[in-house]
């Protein structure tokens, strides 16, 4: 490219991630671009980073993914010859899962129609207590659902770990190729709703016991189906970036212990 400021375009229906990562990428004196959802047309761009949501949010999983303008991105940015493309995806089992296979539909969709693709899988994104992310959302609404289904290992990830990893995708520290993301702690997942969890309640929150009345919905099954799956790294594609050190316990407990 001619412009010595790099440039990166924004997709895909997350809306977590995409202020933190915009933030961060104009910080590092890139030029972003919001694209949205996605698009048919993208000139004059560095790298693309496609961004679907980090937790099933409906009973549509292609939805969630963001799959049809994910697709019609992929080849836009195929026929501009796009140097880098980023796509942000989750760690999970081999077992069948709606949401997990539209993301791995999703992943090779870029991979087959892209040069230069770059996925990184991580395992549950967790934020700090202020801004806590989907995954604590989910864990939060659905945690008596949860407490009667299975008790998989999860490696929760700080959210700044996942950032660290998808910048260096779009600056090219990280090449084509996939890589896990898992943070330094694995727990169980009853153990670690627990600490999410830590004085809420049902009775008292409003907007938690809402939630809970539609928790046998096909949006509730699709969420807790994904949630009792393991979400653990296979320790084959770690990042070139080295093992993520942002423990989320320290960062809760740290947190609850300041409180009056």
């Amino acid at each position: 490219m001619n412009n010595a400021r790099p440039t990166v375009a924004i997709t895909g229906p997350d809306s977590w991630l995409r202020p933190m990562l915009i933030a961060r990428l104009e910080a590092a004196d890139m030029s972003v671009h919001d694209l949205g959802p996605g698009t048919s047309l993208v000139r004059a761009v560095d790298t693309v980073i496609h961004l679907p949501l980090l937790m099933p949010g409906s009973a549509s999983p292609a939805n969630d993914v963001g799959a049809s303008a994910g697709r019609m991105t992929f080849v836009a940015a195929a026929t501009a010859k796009v140097p880098r493309v980023v796509v942000a995806s989750r760690l999970a089992s081999e077992s069948p899962n709606p949401y997990v296979d539209a993301l791995r539909a999703l992943e090779h969709s870029a991979a087959n129609v892209c040069r230069h693709v770059t996925i990184v899988r991580t395992a549950h994104p967790v934020g700090g207590p202020a801004n806590p992310g989907p995954v604590v959302d989910a864990l939060r609404r659905y945690r008596s659902e949860l407490a009667a289904l299975a008790d998989p290992m999860v490696h929760p990830v700080h959210v700044d770990d996942l950032l660290d990893a998808i910048e260096a995708a779009a600056d090219g520290r990280i090449g084509a190729g996939l890589v896990e993301l898992a943070g330094p702690t694995p727990w169980a997942l009853s153990e670690f709703v627990q600490m999410v969890s830590a004085g809420i309640s049902d009775s008292s929150d409003s907007f938690l016991a809402q939630w809970k009345l539609r928790a046998g919905g096909a949006t509730g099954k699709a969420i807790t189906s994904f949630l009792t799956d393991t979400s653990m790294p296979s320790h084959r594609l770690s990042s070139p970036l080295g093992t993520p050190q942002r423990d989320v316990a320290t960062i809760w407990n740290t947190v609850e212990a300041d409180r009056p």
